[in-house]
């Protein structure tokens, strides 16, 4: 019953052919932004730089300045609610996080970029909110589903070529079905308006069944017709090897 503007760098036919006006641009541009936004009343900001690899610039231009922009935007165009997809990994330390909450603290230091700048950006954001402009910040674990062009793909093509390896027993994971995150995104958009109990707030987002590590991934490469992974190797050994490596490709 919603009518749905989308941004982004190019349009999608998928969208088009279920009636979404579909707005081109950079994520920084404020002003293309607020013209996209105008007559809008809530806002899912989806877009980021994934990944390991990168400068910081690379990972602060759409992380950083592109959710700077989309905050002046929602201002400009009278937005009153906000939806940032942000990350578990904003609060990621070493060592488990079974059973850890909202309450879980920022760390002083980021294992990556991306972890690093997203914490910056969903913190400014969570910060933004007021009377005016409602905000709140969801954090969904590994997204996998339907049209996933990051994770299965990679899992795939490195079980096609024999290239993944057991290490160690592996702890529990929980994931993220597609589906389950965009419910997620809908009704925190439903829920959003200044003055809401789920106004400044983050919260984390996943199917809610852990399972350990390998019997996920022997999961979901049976659902696509791919053999468990049998090959294994010492945790301290392929740590080595993984040092040399990013040693290697940072010079």
């Amino acid at each position: 019953g919603d009518r749905v503007s989308h941004y982004s760098r190019r349009e999608y036919a998928a969208l088009g052919a279920m009636g979404v006006t579909q707005n081109v641009g950079e994520l920084e541009d404020t002003c293309a932004l607020a013209r996209a936004m105008r007559g809008c009343d809530a806002v899912a900001h989806v877009a980021a730089r994934a990944g390991v690899w990168g400068t910081l610039g690379d990972f602060w231009r759409p992380n950083v300045l592109g959710t700077r922009a989309v905050l002046a935007a929602c201002r400009q165009a009278g937005v009153t609610s906000l939806v940032v997809t942000s990350s578990p990994s904003v609060v990621f330390h070493p060592g488990g996080h079974e059973g850890a909450d909202e309450s879980e603290p920022y760390p002083d230091r980021h294992g990556s970029l991306y972890s690093r700048t997203k914490a910056i950006a969903e913190r400014e954001a969570l910060e933004a909110n007021g009377n005016d402009l409602a905000v709140t910040a969801l954090r969904p674990h590994l997204v996998w589903g339907p049209g996933d062009p990051h994770l299965l793909p990679r899992l795939y093509s490195r079980a096609r070529a024999g290239r993944l390896v057991r290490l160690g027993s592996g702890g529990l994971v929980d994931t993220t079905c597609v589906a389950n995150a965009a419910h997620a995104h809908v009704l925190a958009l439903d829920a959003l308006a200044p003055g809401a109990p789920c106004a400044s707030k983050a919260y984390f987002i996943a199917n809610g069944e852990p399972l350990p590590l390998w019997d996920l991934i022997d999961r979901l490469l049976a659902a696509e017709g791919l053999p468990p992974v049998r090959r294994t190797a010492p945790v301290a050994v392929a740590k080595a090897i993984a040092t040399m490596a990013e040693c290697v490709w940072g010079c």
